[in-house]
């Protein structure tokens, strides 16, 4: 988006002793006015028709006898000064008035701007009767429709043009884009005029954003390259460009022939697309684009998303040597692309293709904003790359992970953030990532097979001792807030599953906050849906696999149907009459022996309640499975 550009003017302190006008002193009481010279000479002006004579040192000549006492002011060295007049100042202040007023009626289209903001002033109140609002945006455009493109780069006349489109109808919107047609390059270069080409977009329809898009044509490494109207290009690309209107406006860092010559199909090709139509083309191709990608990264503009965009395609195009040279170009401001999906790749490739080195510095350049990371859509995919790559696991530790630490509970009820800690846990699990976001990791996992060393599962154990102790110890001091939110859950099942260490004091904080009756306590944590996954899937020791119609047992065995049987036991008509009652079914088919016998025979001694309970008209269906095992 573009800056927030303040349009106030500064603040000058204006000394007392100068200035045409009435000025004011900052002072700790009153406020005195200041006199300025031309009310020096009409007090003196009207001593001399009071017949008073004003000696050297301030002292009067001779005074009326008639006339009254006048307090005196003392001036410096003890020297009297006669008494200000405070009408002169005001005169003066009003003569000044005037002459602004006539200075401004004076400027170009003085009339017109005075009429309009007239017409603004009621036309951007919010509470205004619809067809009151649609005629005074219709007497704007009828105002300003002959000179728009001369007074839309004011300040004023932008603010107007800003709010008729805001209100406007969609035919207003059309008409005053067709008055603005062939002056939006324009425009886009000025401090105001940049705000009403965003607003046109915003509002216009797709044949205007189409007019706008094809006004940019054969001028973007000149915008790109400039202070206002990059930020408008970066509007346009990112949020309002279609898929062919993007790849236009990327072509024209391919060369000056792609900036000329533009395909009246509206149809143009990415880069790889055009290379491969095109191979012997290719070296002069990637020079012009890494030339303009280094010209844009000079001026600033390594947040912007076409950047991005640019740089992803770049350096999944160039050889080995050109993409060394542009990654020591902006690994250290690796941070500035990470919050987009074509940043987010890039990253992702850079850590894929790096050397130890340029890993090195890539990772200490995001150790500043590793929570930030963490909890954004694409950067948490960024972390994972870092997992899969970086065979130095103290160095993540220290510089990412330690940064992840005292936030790891906010993490793991964050849709993001239980990401970058699920993938430590049970790696690139379908259940958690989509297949877009696994399609990415592959390739990343393909080309680390010759760019790391570290066998992966070696790797994953090294970070996963290292986040396993807090994780644990977090899920023991807060079960109850960690089991009953439907993200931080799925983290609870996959540590207590796969992470390292004593899990004892996590289990039994998991076992005593299930200890009463699910029937009685209505916030027992079987009552929640994703609360009673987790104690299925733990009771079950894995997760079931619908492809192969099975479970896959962790290893070691967490054994946790042993542990959760007593709990059962203890209320057990309950728990098999209500959404318990899938826990039971688990221990069911986990238990073997005697365990498993001793919970039928207790089933089938509780059969009249549970069948009670399968009559009503909310049921659980884990209660009609029951019956059917102990029938």
């Amino acid at each position: 988006m573009a800056p927030n550009v303040s349009n106030k003017r500064k603040f000058t302190p204006v000394k007392a002793e100068t200035g045409p006008s009435k000025k004011y002193v900052k002072g700790d009481k009153a406020k005195e006015p200041v006199e300025s010279e031309e009310e020096e000479e009409v007090e003196e002006e009207e001593d001399e028709e009071m017949g008073e004579a004003v000696s050297d040192d301030g002292a009067a000549g001779w005074v009326d006898e008639d006339a009254e006492d006048v307090e005196m002011e003392d001036g410096e060295n003890g020297e009297q000064k006669p008494p200000k007049d405070p009408n002169a100042s005001r005169e003066a202040h009003k003569a000044q008035k005037v002459l602004a007023a006539e200075r401004k009626a004076n400027k170009p289209h003085a009339d017109t701007m005075t009429a309009a903001k007239k017409i603004w002033e009621k036309l951007r109140l919010k509470k205004l009767p619809v067809e009151e609002r649609k005629a005074l945006v219709d007497e704007m455009l009828e105002l300003t429709r002959r000179n728009v493109t001369e007074i839309i780069f004011k300040h004023d006349a932008s603010r107007f043009i800003q709010t008729c489109l805001k209100y406007g109808s969609q035919e207003q919107r059309q008409a005053f884009a067709a008055a603005l047609k062939g002056r939006y390059v324009e425009m886009s270069k000025s401090s105001y005029g940049k705000y009403t080409v965003i607003k046109c977009l915003h509002y216009g329809s797709a044949a205007t954003r189409a007019g706008i898009f094809s006004e940019f044509y054969g001028n973007v490494r000149k915008l790109i390259r400039h202070k206002e109207a990059a930020y408008v290009l970066e509007d346009a690309f990112r949020d309002y460009g279609n898929t062919a209107q993007k790849n236009a406006l990327l072509e024209e860092f391919y060369g000056q022939e792609f900036a000329v010559f533009k395909s009246e199909k509206n149809d143009a090709k990415t880069l790889a697309e055009i290379l491969k139509a095109n191979p012997e083309k290719k070296d002069l191709i990637l020079r012009n684009l890494a030339e303009s990608i280094v010209g844009s990264l000079k001026k600033g503009s390594i947040g912007f998303t076409i950047i991005h965009r640019a740089l992803h395609d770049y350096m999944n195009n160039c050889n080995d040597a050109q993409f060394a040279d542009m990654l020591d170009n902006i690994k250290e401001n690796i941070a500035e692309v990470v919050h987009t999906k074509d940043g987010s790749d890039l990253a992702m490739l850079c850590f894929a293709k790096g050397t130890p080195k340029d890993r090195k510095v890539l990772v200490r350049a995001l150790k500043p904003y590793a929570h930030k990371l963490a909890m954004d859509e694409y950067g948490c995919l960024v972390f994972c790359a870092i997992f899969e790559t970086v065979d130095d696991t103290v160095l993540v530790n220290k510089s990412l992970l330690s940064e992840l630490k005292p936030h790891l509970q906010e993490m793991m009820m964050h849709k993001y953030g239980r990401r970058v800690l699920l993938y430590i846990l049970c790696g690139c699990d379908p259940r958690y990532f989509f297949k877009e976001s696994t399609k990415m990791l592959d390739a990343v996992k393909e080309i680390r097979q010759t760019t790391s060393k570290k066998d992966p599962e070696v790797r994953r154990q090294e970070l996963l001792s290292f986040i396993s102790e807090p994780l644990l110890e977090l899920i023991a001091s807060k079960p109850t807030k960690l089991v009953e939110e439907s993200l931080s859950s799925q983290v609870v099942t996959e540590t207590l599953l796969f992470a390292n260490g004593d899990k004892g004091a996590a289990l039994d904080a998991i076992l005593n906050i299930a200890r009463e009756s699910p029937v009685v306590d209505v916030m027992h944590p079987v009552n929640f849906n994703y609360a009673s996954r987790v104690y299925k899937t733990l009771v079950s020791g894995g997760h079931w696999d619908p492809k192969e119609n099975k479970i896959h047992k962790v290893e070691p065995r967490l054994e946790f149907e042993s542990m959760m049987l007593p709990v059962v036991e203890k209320h057990l008509a309950d728990w098999a009459s209500s959404n318990g009652s899938y826990v039971v079914i688990a221990l069911l088919e986990t238990l073997e022996g005697e365990e498993r016998e001793r919970l039928v025979r207790k089933l089938r001694s509780h059969k009249a309640a549970i069948q009670a309970a399968s009559k009503k008209d909310k049921v659980s269906g884990g209660v009609k499975k029951i019956l059917e095992v102990i029938a």
